[in-house]
């Protein structure tokens, strides 16, 4: 008879264990526990591996599934082997076949790249720059979006997060595809000058492949910016926090609004716009110069100059 002492849950069962039969066990987990334990024991392993170009110098991780119990020293030694580098997404394979069990190694944090000359990290924009959000997963408006991205050809991209889910108070739309959606988002983010945020309706089963964080610090012409999507998470976020100007979306509605708090843009929604209003996106351009464009043909539809003592709008 083997005797084991149940990790199941908090209880701590006393197992006895004989042949197939076990006793002392409180509920059905303690039974399949004790049976594996006895013949095939396992665990979850976690740790941290090194990491370069983050904030913190390492990064947590874990295994994908438990692993055999006596694969954990092999297991450790490559996992203290291991260094990556940042940009680093929860959830990455960092090793594909940990110990030679053919279960992964993953991350369970995720790290963006971090400016170790200063506690404000702060990307610094120059050029033309390209503002959209809630897209929400729809093939045909990012075909669209792409169009005028060729037109326009943007140094920078940025987008507000809600990218890829259609979220279930807008419905699901006739051309959702969020295989494409994902693909071409991928295929920005990789020529290095495309940055989002996560919306309420970017979720982890998204799969999303690149960092997705609350908020973004950037600068542009020497005025601090934030970048988030609107929804309360992003807001906690910003609290005791001082900005030039602020770039959301969320609310589906475009907006340009310079009071003494800041200057406030919404590009509106690529996905689901709201209030009659048609999909848009905004550029901005040298001088602190909006245009807010119609996606669908790249019309402007409204321009604004901010940052001057006097406001200058053109419709």
């Amino acid at each position: 008879m083997k005797e084991f002492v149940c990790i199941s849950c908090p209880r701590g069962c006393l197992l006895h264990v004989e042949g197939d039969k076990v006793t002392g066990n409180f509920c059905k987990r303690g039974e399949i526990y004790g049976k594996a334990e006895a013949t095939h024991p396992e665990r979850a392993l976690s740790s941290t591996v090194r990491i370069i170009g983050a904030k913190l110098p390492y990064l947590p991780v874990k295994s994908a599934k438990p692993i055999p119990k006596d694969k954990m020293f092999e297991a450790m030694k490559q996992i203290n082997e291991i260094v990556v580098k940042a940009p680093v997404r929860k959830g990455d394979v960092l090793l594909e076949n940990l110990a030679s069990t053919a279960i992964p190694l993953i991350a369970t944090r995720s790290f963006s790249l971090y400016n170790k000359e200063s506690e404000e990290v702060f990307m610094d924009l120059k050029g033309k720059v390209l503002f959209a959000s809630d897209l929400h997963g729809r093939r045909e408006r990012l075909k669209s979006f792409l169009k005028r991205i060729e037109e326009e050809k943007p140094d920078w991209i940025l987008m507000g997060g809600d990218l890829v889910y259609y979220g279930p108070r807008n419905g699901i739309p006739e051309d959702r595809d969020e295989d494409f959606v994902r693909q071409e988002l991928k295929a920005l983010y990789e020529k290095g000058n495309f940055f989002s945020v996560r919306g309420n309706c970017d979720r982890n089963e998204d799969q999303i492949p690149f960092d997705l964080p609350i908020l973004r610090e950037l600068t542009y012409e020497k005025k601090k910016i934030a970048l988030f999507h609107g929804h309360e998470e992003s807001l906690f976020a910003l609290s005791s926090k001082k900005y030039d100007a602020y770039l959301f979306g969320h609310t589906h509605l475009y907006c340009i609004d310079e009071t003494k708090e800041g200057l406030f843009l919404n590009p509106g929604s690529l996905g689901f716009p709201k209030e009659n209003h048609v999909p848009t996106y905004m550029v901005l351009e040298e001088g602190w110069k909006i245009r807010l464009q119609r996606l669908e043909d790249g019309k402007t539809l409204m321009r604004y100059h901010a940052f001057k003592e006097e406001k200058e709008w053109k419709m």
